[in-house]
């Protein structure tokens, strides 16, 4: 039973990573398409910039203050 509890709870939290991770990417790959568009749409004769779009914030990891500093 000890052993069943713990694989649940790993399967749990690799799930939820998997979703937090899906979420991410697909936010990531709609504010990349909307930054291309804009560029596109500028309309200057200078080509695009190399580093147009940086990566969209993951948001996995949570400011705390464990220490109490």
């Amino acid at each position: 039973m000890l052993e069943f509890s713990f694989c649940m709870i790993a399967t749990v939290i690799l799930l939820l990573g998997m979703i937090k991770i899906f979420v991410w990417c697909g936010k990531d790959l709609v504010a990349r398409r909307k930054a291309h568009e804009n560029v596109l749409r500028q309309g200057t004769p200078v080509g695009i910039r190399p580093v147009f779009y940086y990566s969209t914030r993951m948001g996995a990891a949570v400011d705390s203050n464990i220490f109490g500093n």
